[in-house]
């Protein structure tokens, strides 16, 4: 099952740096807390809202794995396409289904809105978040176009880090889907990141 972390979210307007005090004889020292800050920076359109989620599984991985198995309807279907614009169209809406497939097992209470306004961003607190995890959105649309990302990141419990989305590390799903359906029996594992060239 798809794995997604629940937090203490709060809405980041303001959050000052608040240092931890030495606990007094007899007291019980509290589990560090780990704050990661998510913004969005993508100023094209305004306001720009994605929905998003913290994932502990490898995004990449569970899409590989659902493209994979619908590999041979979807290579019939592109085939039936009048022409290569219908093609490039049926293409884009698969390749957009399949990636907010990945969402199907995550809670609704995981998934949150981020947007590009000021007072848009995130602030995750977890007093037990430590290791690898990746800071996943759904596909949005905004005119003919769409944008999602998929961002590793490593964390250590009670340190602060600061994530931003923006125009530059947008992830090239149309390259991530075509990586998928061109594998062949011996098949690599997907890139841990493709950003938008194709890196």
């Amino acid at each position: 099952m798809t794995k997604s972390i629940l937090f203490v979210l709060t809405i980041l307007i303001a959050a000052p740096c608040i240092k931890a005090q030495d606990p007094q004889e007899g007291e019980q020292q509290e589990a560090p807390v780990t704050k990661v800050n998510i913004g969005l920076n993508f100023p094209d359109t305004v306001p720009l809202v994605v929905q998003m989620a913290i994932y502990e599984n490898n995004p990449f991985q569970i899409y590989d794995n659902v493209v994979n198995k619908n590999k041979a309807f979807i290579s019939k279907r592109l085939s039936q396409m009048p022409n290569q614009e219908a093609a490039v169209g049926e293409a884009t809406s698969m390749m957009t289904y399949y990636w907010d497939y990945i969402f199907n097992d995550v809670s609704g209470f995981d998934v949150i809105n981020i947007s590009n306004q000021a007072d848009g961003n995130i602030l995750y607190t977890s007093p037990d978040m430590e290791g690898k995890f990746w800071v996943t959105t759904k596909v949005t649309y905004f005119g003919q176009f769409f944008v999602c990302w998929c961002l590793p990141i490593e964390v250590e419990a009670g340190m602060a880090y600061t994530v931003e989305l923006n125009s530059d590390n947008t992830l090239d799903l149309k390259g991530l889907f075509n990586y998928v359906l061109t594998q062949k029996d011996q098949r690599q594992p997907p890139p841990d990141v493709i950003d938008s060239t194709g890196n």
